[in-house]
């Protein structure tokens, strides 16, 4: 019998709330030789430094040698509220193997890290959580602490490589649109925030005299000693059958015009210093700073064939300048003025089993003083607290997620700084290019430094340093590399007495898998 009501299909809809989440767990081992614990300046922080014959053999480590080993496990889990907002987030856990990255080796992973990003201390942390929305089709806003990443990230990178130690993240509001084919962007990105108010305790006179204020006022967290930084992006162009040109540019605008006199201190920490209360007078007295700091960016990524084989150019440049009265690490006004520039470019010409590579690229630096990332940025000429102050900054610095080689930059210097480099390069597909990929690289790294007067031997190579490498792929779930390097120093690297450097190696084994 047929029915007597035709049949109700059942009702099917989208929950409201999605749960998506992926990571990655990175594995790594490396052995470094032939470097030693440097220490230049009782004040200065330790760094890794180059062994120079016998008059380095008992400098720790004693035989010169320094294996470590780290396990990060990484989640970024994102929660879909509806069709027009998710949430997104970074969790990350280190120092799995007792392989701190603070600790582990004596550059980015032997200190704190500076330059507006760094690594961070062992345990769990959520380094990134902001919310996407898109707003009536017209307008993406972001809202949150996010990943800051432009170009090839020679200057703000978001720390996607596999041998990546350091990103960027920055509490940011931005909204972006496209608007003609044209892709727009403005954004407003708190750098740091200091809360400061008054009391009936030992702060109770701290304030200058300059401020308004009543015996019981506060000033609010969004006041002038804030670091604030205003981005303004625009791209175009793409890309049809594997060719064409998309290009971007920014301007970076970061200002503050009053800080903490804890800042300028370099004798102690502002944790410190605020729980004594002997340092009442000086310790949060409001000072004038006036900073000014522009960042002018650009970059292109061209795609076209030679030779009927694809062939990719990308590059990045990047020009500073900015103005302050008084900087964060000297203990007097000593106005600054930075100028500087770097730029990098990558290109690889694709054959049908191997790729031809080419990376090069500069950036500037001090002409006496502030060698790379181990400077400590304290601006005195020669690096030293008892040196003059420098009123002139040139030195420029990659990011270090930027990573040109596995020794010189990454390692020694910290970053690519007061450098000028090539890198030519051969990769060989031994699988072909399908799903799995197995390819063997070589490449030499040749680097000169600009500013001889600035390198620990006043010379202007740097050095040469061949390596050879193993990288697997299958399917971008699982990505690993086992790679040698040996740097042959130059005259930069000889010491007070003349002695040159002796040469150093890195052994390094990274296995990745992401779910």
């Amino acid at each position: 019998m047929p029915p007597v009501l035709p049949a109700v299909p059942p009702l099917h809809s989208e929950p409201l709330v999605h749960f998506d989440w992926h990571g990655q767990l990175r594995a790594r081992a490396d052995l470094l030789g032939g470097v030693r614990i440097d220490r230049d300046n009782a004040a200065l922080t330790p760094h890794l430094g180059l062994r120079h014959g016998a008059a380095d053999q008992q400098s720790l480590p004693l035989d010169g040698n320094m294996p470590s080993g780290d396990l990060r496990l990484r989640l970024e889990p994102a929660i879909q509220v509806g069709d027009w907002s998710t949430i997104h987030s970074q969790i990350d856990a280190w120092g799995l193997l007792g392989g701190d990255p603070a600790v582990a080796s004596a550059t980015d992973r032997f200190t704190s890290g500076d330059w507006g990003q760094g690594p961070w201390r062992s345990g769990l942390a959520v380094r990134r959580a902001w919310m996407h929305a898109k707003l009536f089709g017209l307008l993406d806003v972001d809202v949150g602490r996010m990943a800051d990443h432009f170009g090839l990230g020679i200057f703000r990178n978001n720390g996607n490589g596999l041998t990546a130690d350091a990103q960027s993240d920055v509490d940011k509001v931005r909204l972006s649109a496209e608007l003609f084919g044209i892709r727009l962007s403005a954004a407003r990105a708190n750098l740091a925030t200091w809360p400061v108010s008054r009391g009936a305790d030992a702060y109770g006179a701290i304030l200058g005299t300059s401020i308004p204020h009543s015996d019981n006022a506060a000033l609010g967290l969004q006041d002038s000693a804030d670091v604030i930084r205003y981005d303004f992006e625009a791209g175009g162009g793409k890309f049809k059958d594997g060719k064409g040109l998309q290009w971007s540019g920014a301007l970076l605008w970061q200002s503050q015009d009053q800080a903490l006199q804890l800042e300028s201190a370099r004798d102690a920490a502002p944790a410190g210093k605020m729980a004594d209360p002997t340092c009442a007078d000086e310790c949060l007295l409001l000072t004038q700073r006036t900073l000014r700091l522009y960042w002018f960016q650009g970059a292109l990524d061209w795609r076209t064939t030679l030779g009927g084989r694809p062939l990719r150019l990308q590059t990045e440049g990047v020009f500073h300048y900015g103005t302050a009265l008084r900087t964060d690490i000297t203990d007097f006004a000593d106005a600054k003025t930075w100028v500087s520039a770097g730029a990098a470019v990558q290109t690889t010409w694709e054959m049908p089993t191997y790729d031809l590579k080419l990376d090069a690229g500069g950036a500037t630096g001090e002409t006496d003083g502030g060698f790379g990332v181990q400077d400590t940025s304290n601006f005195k000429i020669g690096g030293l607290p008892d040196g003059e102050p420098r009123s002139l900054m040139l030195g420029f610095r990659f990011h270090r997620a930027y990573q040109v080689d596995a020794l010189l930059f990454r390692e020694l210097i910290g970053a690519v700084a007061n450098a000028a480099y090539v890198r030519p390069a051969l990769r060989y597909h031994l699988l072909g290019r399908g799903q799995r990929d197995l390819a063997l690289e070589g490449g030499v790294l040749a680097a000169l430094a600009p500013s001889a007067g600035a390198t620990p031997g006043n010379g202007h190579l740097l050095g040469i340093e061949p390596d050879l490498s193993l990288h697997w792929r299958h399917a971008d779930r699982v990505q690993g590399m086992l790679r040698g390097t040996v740097l042959l120093p130059g005259s930069a690297w000889d010491n007070l007495g003349g002695v040159a450097a002796d040469p150093a190696f890195r052994l390094e084994a990274v296995l990745r898998l992401q779910f």
